[in-house]
């Protein structure tokens, strides 16, 4: 399992122009030199933006963008941990192992002082549940005295099972991993200090420099410190034993002002060996290896070589690919590793002017007039993520709706002169702005940058036509020669991909300045990527009536078997069904209405007359379908022009809540390829039977299974990322009826924005447990309840613990005194290979 502490931000010094919270001028502090504040002005209701769901925040006047926020790094903290490899100086393989024995710890020299707490770290009472199940919406509390998991029982590795963790079923094989072993000496390692500015310094670069300066007047130059580039400075023992006091300070001038900065640096403690203090130091570490050494540029979580760009043409498409990787450093059941994995930035070879253009167009030729033309092309544009490269530091952007009551024209202050978009682009980055009349993007940073400086707004303008839009597009990937000209660099066979970490690993470790650290620090790599005892399992069977039946190993893949098979749990046919299709595709629906039939038929599947519409605008979908819905009407089909998330958003809202009726959308060009047409009906047959209250297979679990009932509960929590100030989140909750896990239940609730761990989790299970009872036939419990747990980091592991796992076993022996659980965290977001 990989997760550890949130990851730091962008490097480098940058620009922005910057909206002050109230109509004066923004205070010197607000912003860095060169940063110039707009005035605070109502925002234009003619921005265009979609009115489904996904981004309609309330913006207030956003601020033209000119280079990436200059804040960029304020909150930036080291990445997720996970692990890596470690080679030589030969450029390929080390005969060694750089590996010491670290010396002895020195004494500080310094007062006495009590170094075990951190004023950094702190625990929270853990909460719990209430007896009774709440109503949605309201959240439940358990004592700390609740807490049944110790810190012994939470490890991988328990010592009671003697270090053993092998399993006994399938066969035994070794593979190697991405991972590569660091060794050190991880008592006594780092000494953490907390850094502080009086009035706070919005710029790291800024940052980064003052804290330099502080440290160089002490003597103490890197390699022997790290900074994090906020709040945290990691120092070797040695170099801290240098200092002969607890705090240091220091001012500095800033852009003429009388006031300066002041920089304050204290000693907060000593880390341990174990703590997550030393995850973050080390990865810190190494995004400054990465990002100012290596020079690559950090986007997200991985780290890309723009200079190594890869061309793929195929046809009219054109793509940019970055090769890169994304590296951590966690703790693992073998120590501490490093992982790397290869990466690939998709980069479409075009801007977002011509992109807006052919949206536009486009809308045109369907007869809509200019305004609908430019609402079209916005909702086109919502949600694209788009990469600017004319600054320091390439950045990426989320397009949250466009501007055409602005253009390059729009004048904005710079300092206590005025200027437009056109010249400060002219005069910073020499670049000529050709097209005039575009309009503006209104976007927001992606990624940990939109929570970097608390209440500082992070919606911004952007020039069309100096973004460029990455990702692929529906018609790209439907492009075979495309995907598979791509596919040639971005699906490579394992020992391509060894081949290509360990190439890495040993540019990374052999350069110069790298090897300052790494000697400094007293760090040791191994020579070779980790091979790890597996075992591969027998595959599942499945159950369809009285047949039995598996997969093949290589595809996982049962369909072929489930086409000709009848529902094992056979469904009820709809009394009516509704089909709304476009005008221009009539042949079309019929053609899959016959297939459904054809594949259907098998599986029981014996549908009444069918009532047609056929539209001309999907904009009509929705009250076309709440005119025409009535009392019979138990299934509406809906086949859609586009995959157009705002028009799907529209179509379940209106069929889940307002009028429900079981639905299925499928969009057009998915049925158009007439030879995939009898799969395509296939899925969407079992699909529809699973609505209609059938069940396509069942799990045959017989051989896991030791006990007679088995139910199986998993939770996530939804985030809103485009909902303004992030209100709250969602939890839903879903467990299975059955053994054969052909019937579930759900239950979902809401609790405060960006807490990932969910309150009521304990009263959802029991009223699981309650459903379980009355519907299986014996009417008990379940013997045996595997609870899978997914949204959580590694570092809310031990809140899980603490919190969910002792208040639902509570639950569950407030029903049965007999029942086992199995609690499992999911973690989906790792690089291990």
């Amino acid at each position: 399992m990989s997760g550890g502490p949130p990851r730091r931000g962008g490097v480098g010094r940058t620009h922005h122009i910057r909206p002050p919270t109230a109509p004066s001028a923004a205070p010197p502090s607000a912003a860095p030199p060169g940063a110039v504040a707009v005035p605070h002005q109502a925002q234009p209701s003619s921005i265009v933006q979609p009115v489904h769901p996904v981004a309609r925040p309330t913006y207030q006047e956003a601020r033209p963008h000119h280079s990436p926020a200059s804040s960029g790094g304020t909150g930036e903290k080291s990445p997720s941990p996970t692990s890596s490899d470690r080679l030589g100086r030969d450029g390929r393989r080390r005969d060694r192992i750089n590996r010491r024995d670290p010396p002895s710890p020195p004494v500080l020299s310094s007062a006495p002082r009590d170094l075990t707490t951190s004023p950094i770290m702190t625990r929270v009472p853990a909460p719990g549940m209430r007896e009774a199940m709440p109503p949605i919406g309201t959240l439940s509390l358990v004592s700390p005295a609740a807490r049944c998991i110790s810190d012994e029982e939470m490890s991988t590795r328990p010592v009671k099972f003697h270090q053993r963790k092998t399993g006994s079923q399938g066969q035994a094989v070794k593979v190697i991993a991405n991972y590569v072993e660091i060794h050190s000496n991880w008592d006594a390692f780092v000494a953490l200090f907390d850094v502080q500015f009086q009035p706070d310094e919005p710029n790291r670069k800024l940052r980064r420099e003052f804290v330099e300066q502080l440290l160089r007047r002490e003597n103490i130059v890197a390699p022997s410190f790290v900074y994090n580039g906020r709040n945290m400075i990691f120092m070797r023992v040695a170099a801290a034993a240098l200092l002969q006091r607890a705090t240091h300070q220091m001012t500095f001038a800033r852009g003429g002002e009388a006031q300066g900065v002041t920089c304050l640096i204290t000693l907060a403690r000593m880390v341990k060996s174990g703590e997550p203090e030393i995850d973050q130091f080390l990865n810190n570490m190494k995004n400054h290896w990465l990002q100012d050494i290596l020079q690559l540029a950090m986007l997200g979580r991985s780290h890309y070589d723009p200079s190594a760009v890869i061309k793929v043409l195929e046809g009219n498409a054109r793509i940019h690919l970055w090769p890169g990787f994304e590296t951590s450093f966690a703790n693992y059941d073998g120590g501490k590793l490093f992982n790397v994995d290869a990466r690939f930035k998709v980069i479409r070879d075009t801007t977002m002017a011509m992109e807006i253009q052919e949206q536009i167009r486009q809308a045109l030729r369907n007869r809509m007039n200019q305004q609908e033309a430019q609402y079209a092309a916005a909702e086109a544009m919502v949600g694209i993520i788009v990469i600017t490269k004319y600054s320091d530091k390439p950045r990426t952007y989320r397009v949250m709706g466009l501007d055409f009551t602005k253009n390059v024209e729009y004048k904005f202050l710079k300092g206590t002169q005025e200027t437009t978009l056109r010249a400060y682009f002219q005069t910073k980055y020499g670049i000529t702005i050709k097209d005039a009349s575009q309009p503006l993007i209104l976007a927001e940073e992606t990624g940990q940058a939109r929570f970097k400086v608390p209440g500082q707004d992070r919606k911004l303008y952007l020039v069309p036509e100096l973004c460029h839009p990455t990702g692929l597009t529906d018609e790209m990937r439907a492009n075979f020669r495309l995907m598979k000209t791509m596919a040639e660099h971005t699906l490579q066979p394992p020992e391509n991909r060894r081949v290509k970490t360990e190439d890495f690993m040993a540019k990374l470790l052999s350069h110069p300045d790298v090897e300052k650290f790494t000697d400094s620090w007293q760090l040791g790599f191994a020579n070779d990527l980790m091979t790890v005892n597996a075992r591969q399992m027998q595959p599942v069977a499945l159950q369809q009536g009285y047949k039995k039946f598996s997969y093949q190993l290589p595809r996982a893949d049962w369909g072929m078997d489930l086409r000709s098979g009848k529902f094992h749990v056979e469904f009820r046919n709809p009394q009516g069904i509704f089909f709304a299709y476009p005008a221009d595709a009539g042949r079309l629906a019929y053609q899959f209405l016959e297939e459904m039939k054809l594949v259907g038929r098998p599986m029981g599947w014996n549908p009444p007359e069918t009532e047609r519409y056929e539209y001309d605008n999907d904009r009509n979908i929705v009250s076309e379908i709440r005119k025409r819905c009535h009392e019979r009407i138990s299934l509406v089909i809906v086949m859609l022009q586009t995959k157009h998330k705002g028009r799907y958003d529209e179509i379940k809202y209106l069929l889940c809540k307002e009028l429900p009726v079981l639905s299925q959308c499928v969009v057009r060009k998915t049925l158009e390829n007439q030879k995939n047409l009898k799969t395509v009906a296939t899925k969407i047959a079992m699909q529809i039977g699973c609505k209609l209250g059938g069940a396509p297979w069942a799990l045959d679990v017989s051989r896991f299974n030791q006990r007679a009932n088995i139910m199986f509960l998993g939770v996530d929590t939804f985030h809103d990322s485009g909902a303004k100030g992030g209100t709250r989140a969602a939890v839903a909750v879903v467990g299975t009826m059955d053994t054969a896990s052909t019937m579930y239940v759900s239950r979902a609730f809401f609790q405060n924005a960006r807490q990932e761990i969910g309150d009521q989790l304990a009263n959802c299970v029991g009223y699981m447990l309650e459903e379980y009872k009355a519907t299986s036939k014996e009417k008990r419990y379940p013997d045996t309840v595997i609870f899978y747990r997914d949204g959580v980091g590694a570092g809310q592991l031990k809140a899980v613990c603490d919190n969910e796992v002792c208040a639902i076993e509570q639950a569950i022996k407030a029903k049965s005194a007999t029942t086992l659980m199995a609690f499992v965290v999911v973690t989906k977001r790792h690089n291990t290979r």
